[in-house]
């Protein structure tokens, strides 16, 4: 090999890697300015990809580095990928600063500084309102995402947090478009953290300690769902969630799964969601049939729990196609227990003694619906088929009405209504000549 070629080779070389180095952070707010009126791109699918090593300062004060850095990106009007992983800024909480939209339109992508630590959360307003264009967030040292933080950032598709330990309560409610959540270390979710995010197919969280309610409600193209045993789930957190068919555990703990993966139980004997169940299913081991368990299982038709004896709140709510319920070791029904179950006929079977109903069991059902309850020939604490709105029985406590009880000096006791029950609701009481009839058929 002759020196000419060496040369050209050692060039090749030399120019290849200038084309493969990382370009130099931006270290100068002038300079930004000059490149975004420069650049050629700056469209949604082809933004301008920017690092950025400047002071943000206190990123609630209008003449801060981070507000500086908005208006100049506001005026150039342009789309921009933004890292700012080398910045430093006050304090170790990241604070876009709600009160102000100049600039955050125009963000696709944003790496949050080193420095950060933890995002900002809002009760009222959502930390990172206006960005309605971000499809991306990573933030290598945030272990802490604050309340409401993204809420309703519906462009916001991938969200990289791999040293997070806690996601706050709301923090991604509403997502509609996110779709990849890589949260390895994450123990903490927070109430209604992903509800709604209707893209989100799956979510891996193996360390997590505790999930709260509504955390994964409607997430309807979720599929599949991976967390530890030992995680507490106090109530139903995957509501509206239809299509999720795979509840994955690892490690030992209270929880477990049953009707292969579907439906989520607690030492074996409470259903805490099943929010895949449709048709007509029989689970003749469940004792208790926790919150929320069926809430929104639209295409359910039928259900039987032959040793159930407690009925959660709202347990079987917006189950429009509820025709058959059997439960005859009932000794308590929650309030609401039918909420939102529609005009669909539905017969109840129950056993020898009346359990105690919560209120409100029909709110929401607006037109008729015929409801039967059966009961056997002997059974106590029924009474009649309500005739009217005002008497205070049984069937009337059913249908959601209520009575205060109150007791003068001389210890004469009297009632007064408080709640009327809901007329829309046709109740039969029926008792069955034939005890066998208690085993009811699941109409499919």
């Amino acid at each position: 090999m002759n020196k000419r070629m060496i040369c050209a080779i050692l060039a090749l070389t030399i120019a290849f890697a200038a084309c493969n180095k990382a370009p130099a952070p931006f270290t100068d707010l002038n300079a930004i300015s000059t490149h975004l009126a420069k650049a050629k791109s700056g469209t949604l699918d082809k933004p301008v990809a920017m690092i950025v090593n400047i002071p943000l300062g206190d990123m609630t004060n209008s003449g801060s580095g981070w507000q500086r850095l908005l208006m100049i990106i506001e005026n150039a009007g342009k789309n921009v990928e933004i890292d700012l992983s080398a910045c430093q800024m006050a304090g170790t909480e990241f604070n876009p600063f709600s009160q102000v939209s100049n600039g955050k339109f125009f963000v696709v992508s944003l790496v949050l500084p080193t420095a950060a630590k933890s995002i900002i959360g809002n009760r009222e307003t959502p930390s990172f309102s206006h960005f309605y264009n971000l499809r991306s967030v990573k933030a290598e040292e945030v272990t802490s995402i604050g309340r409401n933080a993204f809420k309703e950032c519906t462009s916001l598709n991938s969200v990289d947090f791999p040293v997070g330990v806690n996601i706050a309560e709301g923090a991604f409610n509403g997502c509609t478009g996110l779709e990849k959540v890589s949260v390895p270390l994450v123990t903490g979710i927070g109430n209604d953290a992903f509800n709604n995010c209707t893209s989100l197919a799956g979510i891996n969280i193996p360390l997590a300690t505790s999930i709260g309610d509504s955390a994964f409600d409607n997430c309807t193209s979720m599929t599949s769902v991976s967390f530890p045993a030992s995680a507490t789930v106090t109530n139903n957190p995957f509501r509206g969630c239809s299509s999720l068919a795979s509840f994955s555990l690892n490690g030992v703990g209270d929880l477990g799964v049953i009707e292969d993966g579907r439906a989520l139980v607690r030492s074996s004997i409470e259903l805490i969601a099943f929010p895949s169940a449709s048709g007509s299913i029989v689970m003749n081991n469940i004792t208790v049939i926790g919150r929320s368990a069926f809430n929104g299982n639209a295409g359910l038709t039928g259900v039987s729990f032959p040793t159930a004896t407690n009925i959660g709140i709202r347990s079987f709510r917006s189950c429009t196609s509820l025709i058959s319920a059997n439960f005859p070791a009932a000794t308590a029904i929650s309030l609401g227990a039918f909420e939102n179950t529609g005009t669909t006929a539905l017969t109840i079977t129950l056993g020898n003694k009346a359990p105690t109903v919560g209120g409100s069991m029909f709110a929401g059902v607006t037109g008729e619906k015929p409801v039967i309850v059966r009961v056997p020939a002997d059974a106590t604490g029924y009474g009649q088929s309500p005739v009217n709105a005002t008497a205070r029985s049984w069937g009337n406590y059913f249908r959601g009405g209520d009575w205060s009880r109150s007791e003068n000096w001389w210890g004469e006791v009297s009632y007064n209504r408080t709640a009327a029950p809901n007329t829309n609701i046709e109740l039969i009481i029926e008792f069955m000549a034939d005890d066998a009839a208690m085993i009811e058929e699941i109409v499919s």
